[in-house]
């Protein structure tokens, strides 16, 4: 539960959060509902690449194609499995709400924990359970899909000799970084870039806050410390009238001064305390990372009016925040991030000249020209890799991948070469392919291999299951979210 004082139907927020945004069959998708699956893959990807996360607007756009394509295909699976009439028998949402490890203490479920959860997360018991349900509806669909898949003993053999065949081959890098120093940039080039990338330059939006925290568990340790003789029991209920007590104050003083934090703060007895500067992503502490907290302080209300927000963070814990800074999203000048730039472009051009120079050996190698690399006086070498399985883990996998993917052809020069995602130029020389053998799977063996085919078979049923409700759906984008 979120106070900003008045909120309007009518107010430009409230008609941007409630813009239909893609019509799903007869379904409409509002803004908010995509901006929050956003925010969710922007925190993912923020987590997985740490200190190295920056918002390109490459990668803004394709997160924002992530989360509509995530969209449509739940609100397409779940459609399809209202059609299909499936159910949800009370007594095995029960099972499943009671499995979730988010809801347990001890692991066993809790309902105190399973409330504080809901609280945190923004969810009423109905809305979460209605998800849940649908959740569960599609989860119905796609086990009896791929349980229901099953594969011949000639379709497990093919597979035993295509899987498990080895394969020798060769190959070689060529760094970019031989040809860095060769890699000239003018400020021409690095200033042009600049201009065509403003977005890429901008500072990330972040703010501070004043705040104080009213909480239950705070309270009872007070108390508990003042009075040492009670019981549990008697504890607890002091504690909490005092809590709903001091919450009533919180609320009251707050309707006639939505501006007035350290009228809060003195009669609530609780100190005002400050945040360091924070993003949406970044934040440190409970308060920081809170996504109500979040959506709070980065609403208009706070930007703009400095009004005190009062959240609950669960049933037990609220705090009243104030802004204390803003530091809106600017413009990077061209002078601080030219050396970035400078080494952004000299590794481009380096990689360039190593995939040219990468490809003229591989079609002077195709002609049997050439063995060795002619491209200055550093050579490179050829590794040789001898039976090599698809799960080698001495050898990059990204090489080991290529060379189970390139076509073999007996008495023939099988050579490919391609650019690693590091920017290096990679050339494999394929030189012999060894078949698995059936005979060696036997009795269970074989029966689990065919099992773990048949699950495969199973998944690439449902993807295609999904990819088919997809296309017969009737899609409609009705604005730009």
């Amino acid at each position: 539960m979120i106070f900003l004082g008045l909120y309007s139907p009518q107010s430009e927020e409230y008609q941007k959060a409630n813009r239909a945004v893609i019509q799903i069959n007869k379904k409409i998708i509002r803004d908010f509902e995509f901006q929050s699956v956003y925010e969710g893959l922007k925190q993912q990807k923020e987590l997985q690449l740490s200190t190295n996360f920056r918002l390109t607007s490459s990668m803004e756009r394709q997160l924002r194609e992530q989360a509509m394509q995530q969209l449509v295909i739940a609100e397409v699976l779940k459609q399809n499995a209202t059609q299909r009439g499936c159910r949800i028998h009370p007594k095995d949402l029960a099972i499943t709400l009671r499995k979730i490890p988010a809801f347990q203490v001890e692991q066993k479920f809790s309902f105190a924990k399973f409330e504080e959860m809901l609280s945190q997360i923004g969810y009423n018991r109905t809305a979460f359970l209605s998800a849940l349900i649908e959740e569960e509806a599609i989860a119905q669909i796609r086990s009896g899909i791929i349980d229901s898949a099953f594969v011949v003993p000639m379709e497990v053999n093919t597979a035993i000799r295509l899987v498990k065949q080895k394969r020798d081959f060769d190959y070689v890098q060529v760094p970019a970084s031989h040809f860095i120093k060769q890699a000239k940039v003018s400020h021409q080039e690095m200033q042009d870039y600049y201009e065509q990338h403003l977005t890429e330059f901008r500072s990330t939006e972040q703010v501070s806050v004043d705040y104080s925290i009213l909480s239950l568990s705070d309270i009872a340790t007070d108390l508990k410390r003042q009075y040492p003789q009670w019981d549990k029991k008697h504890l607890e209920e002091q504690a909490q009238q005092k809590f709903t007590k001091a919450l009533a104050v919180l609320q009251k003083h707050h309707s006639t001064h939505p501006n007035d934090l350290v009228g809060i703060s003195q009669a609530l007895q609780k100190p005002i305390q400050s945040t360091d500067l924070f993003s949406r992503t970044n934040g440190q502490s409970e308060i920081t990372k809170h996504p109500k907290v979040i959506a709070a302080v980065f609403s208009p209300q706070i930007l703009k009016n400095h009004n005190i927000a009062i959240i609950f963070l669960n049933a037990d814990c609220v705090v009243a925040l104030q802004l204390k800074q803003h530091k809106p999203v600017q413009l990077i000048s061209f002078q601080n991030v030219q050396p970035k730039i400078q080494q952004y472009l000299r590794l481009k051009k380096a990689q360039l000249m190593a995939q040219q120079s990468g490809e003229k050996w591989v079609k002077q190698l195709k002609q049997n020209t050439a063995d060795s690399f002619d491209g200055g006086a550093a050579h490179f070498h050829w590794k040789t890799i001898k039976q090599a399985t698809r799960y080698d883990k001495k050898i990059p996998s990204v090489i080991l991948n290529a060379a189970f993917k390139m076509p073999y052809t007996q008495n023939s020069i099988n050579i490919m070469g391609f650019v690693l995602p590091n920017g290096n130029y990679v050339i494999i020389r394929l030189n012999k392919v060894l078949y698995g053998l059936v005979k060696q799977f036997k009795g269970p063996q074989y029966h689990l291999y065919q099992e773990e085919l048949a699950a495969e078979a199973g998944q690439f049923e449902y993807n295609l299951y999904v990819r088919q409700n997809v296309q017969r759906a009737k899609i409609n984008y009705l604005s730009i979210p």
